[in-house]
């Protein structure tokens, strides 16, 4: 895929090496969502690439002839094993695939990080330098978060569960006349072979471990560069009004800076200074400028995430509502709460809840954008303008007007990433519980 689409580099731009390092944009690298295209690197990703394109075509077959099964033989638990894993297989399937082909959008974005989104004429105050170094504090976070998520479903998920079974020599669950899917393996994917012997039974389990992993390293790469990208647009928010609040300051430096004057003011008569007056205005002209580059930021975040994000908030729901059937028929079954029972159960939460928390992390990262730049509008309000020039009114007017609409995190112009739309998520994830619920009594178990 990668030689037919991309060309090979010679080298990798300094700028974007800087950012790729600040938002551990690594996980999203090895991945293969963002391929390195210099060196020896192009043709490893290249066959990464392909790999990664025959997993996802393989499972989607899979998935496919294992539902099919599922609902011939009316049986729940493989319709709704593949409802979930299905839904997640399509949406990162979608995932990976807009994310190497918009690679240059997120190279962009790096760049505008690594460089820096704008350099004021006075150099950073402690209180910006603190704003500045908790963006890396704050992706660190963000890596850990994702990473712990991550390796919770791998573990109990693709090992733990399927593992448990082989050590008490359960391999296969296909019986003559049963259904032919094997339901102690970790995926509910269909094989062409049945996994009655140890050999294959571990062979099976760890081609699942790594395939699995593999998609689950997208949902973590994901999730790690759309928050850390946040944190770096809603921190240069949070720069942007602190400057604000401190224009004033900022003008004074910048004139007794200056090699004509040198000589300092006093608050009382720096206004009757027809030369501060200009540089409050050059000031303000600073801020606005940084605040267009914010914006054109935030456009091209939304252009790279947009089409990705909606396809998690939009079929996640979905996904996520599917175990929960699972561990209701597991409660209510005759064998009563048996210790592998209880493992399941827990195994099929954990999945759940960390599927969850992944969608929460989504929308929390974009409410963090727009809480930023609520503050926008008030800290304008706050400046000087009273003993401004009339020049000086005018241009913050405008401004003013401009920023009394937040920023928001779209997903293609449909829905927001924020606080109220995982609201709305999660009573979809219960509408979607309560309409599994209903018509799954037809399915046996």
């Amino acid at each position: 895929m990668i030689p037919f689409v991309f060309k090979r580099r010679e080298k990798e731009d300094p700028d974007a090496r800087k950012g790729y390092k600040k938002t551990f944009a690594i996980c999203v690298r090895f991945s293969g969502m963002y391929p390195n295209l210099c060196g020896k690197w192009y043709k490893i990703f290249g066959v990464y690439g392909m790999y990664l394109h025959v997993m996802f075509l393989w499972y989607i077959f899979g998935f496919g002839i294992s539902a099919g099964y599922g609902i011939a033989y009316s049986d729940k638990t493989v319709v709704i094993l593949n409802l979930f894993f299905g839904a997640v297989l399509a949406i990162y399937y979608v995932v990976v695939h807009h994310a190497m082909y918009n690679r240059d959008k997120l190279e962009h974005l790096l760049k505008i990080v690594g460089r820096g989104f704008y350099t004021y004429e006075r150099p950073p105050t402690p209180a910006e330098q603190k704003i500045l170094q908790s963006v890396d504090v704050e992706c660190k976070k963000t890596l850990i978060r994702a990473i712990v998520l991550v390796s919770v479903i791998v573990v109990l998920q693709l090992f733990l569960m399927p593992a448990l079974y082989g050590f008490q020599g359960e391999y296969s669950t296909i019986e003559e006349g049963g259904i032919p899917i094997n339901k102690h393996l970790s995926l509910p994917a269909w094989l062409p072979y049945n996994t009655e012997t140890p050999t294959k039974f571990w062979l099976t389990l760890l081609l699942f471990l790594n395939d699995g992993s593999a998609e689950l390293r997208i949902i973590g790469s994901a999730i790690i560069i759309f928050c850390n990208l946040c944190t770096c647009l809603a921190s240069q928010f949070d720069l942007l009004t602190n400057s604000l609040r401190d224009l004033e300051a900022r003008a004074m430096y910048v004139y007794e800076h200056e090699p004509k004057n040198g000589k300092p003011l006093s608050n009382d008569r720096c206004y009757d200074d027809p030369r501060f007056q200009a540089i409050m205005n050059h000031c303000l002209n600073e801020n606005i400028r940084h605040y267009q580059i914010l914006l054109e930021f935030n456009s091209v975040l939304q252009s790279y995430v947009g089409p990705a994000v909606f396809g998690i908030l939009s079929g996640m729901a979905l996904a996520v509502s599917a175990p929960w059937v699972l561990i209701f028929d597991i409660y209510n079954s005759s064998e009563g709460l048996t210790p592998m029972n209880a493992i399941q159960m827990f195994n099929y939460s954990s999945s759940m809840w960390s599927c969850t928390a992944f969608l929460y992390l989504y929308c929390y990262y974009g409410q963090l954008v727009t809480t930023a730049s609520e503050k926008l509008h008030f800290a304008l309000y706050e400046t000087p303008w009273i003993r401004a020039n009339t020049s000086f009114r005018r241009k913050l007017i405008i401004t003013m007007n401009i920023c009394e609409e937040p920023v928001h995190v779209d997903v293609l112009g449909l829905v927001s990433a924020n606080f109220a739309t995982f609201l709305e998520v999660v009573k979809t994830i219960f509408s979607y519980c309560n309409l599994l619920m209903a018509t799954s009594g037809s399915l046996g178990q």
